[in-house]
């Protein structure tokens, strides 16, 4: 699936004050300020799904770029989207959790019957996905951490191959909306204090 254009930014641009030089001197702090910022992470066009613009507001953005960059996935292949219905195309995404919910609740919004769906159960990200495009095939999502999207791939070649599809949507979407697990990655060495990961290098030190 395509990306959208990310940009570096520190946390205090993006009013996230976690940044410490030396986090080990302060709780719920973090010593690495790199990360990638998606652009219009809110933007999204529910009518075009089928989607009422108050339930939209329950869905998570995670969901929301699914939906909007699978389609294009398909346009950009050469593929019109309503030809797939009724067919047995399969739908393997790579997804977890955002921390979106925790938002949610911060936020003391009342809990509705859209709620779940949107955004306490990571699987119906592919589920939603294949209803409306009413494809048949499998439709799953998988959570192997930083191998999501591989592996994702991997079980949508595999579902051809085995014929229990014919042909397959497949790939990764993950937002991270709050801080918390940003600190928790940190603290425990695994992030790149200069935000440069270095794969397979002697000098890597962390993601």
């Amino acid at each position: 699936m395509t990306k959208r254009t990310v940009s570096r930014k520190s946390p205090k641009t993006v009013g996230i004050g976690v940044y410490d030089g030396d986090p080990a001197n302060e709780i719920n702090k973090t010593n690495v300020k790199w990360g990638g910022f998606i652009e219009g992470v809110d933007e999204f066009d529910p009518l075009f799904f089928g989607i009422s613009p108050r339930e939209a507001q329950f869905i998570d953005p995670q969901q929301r770029l699914l939906m909007t960059y699978a389609w294009k996935a398909i346009e950009d292949a050469g593929i019109c989207p309503q030809s797939l219905s009724g067919t047995s195309t399969g739908v393997f995404v790579g997804t977890g959790n955002t921390g979106y919910k925790d938002l949610f609740y911060k936020a003391d919004l009342p809990i509705e019957g859209h709620s779940t769906m949107g955004n306490m159960i990571p699987s119906v990200g592919p589920n939603r996905l294949s209803y409306f495009l009413d494809v048949h095939g499998p439709s799953e999502p998988v959570e192997t951490a930083c191998s999501s999207s591989l592996v994702a791939i991997h079980r949508a070649a595999s579902a051809i191959q085995m014929g229990d599809c014919e042909m397959a949507i497949a790939g990764g979407v993950n937002t991270i909306v709050t801080p918390e697990a940003h600190i928790s990655y940190s603290k425990a060495g695994m992030l790149s204090v200069d935000g440069r990961c270095r794969t397979f290098s002697s000098r890597a030190d962390g993601t």
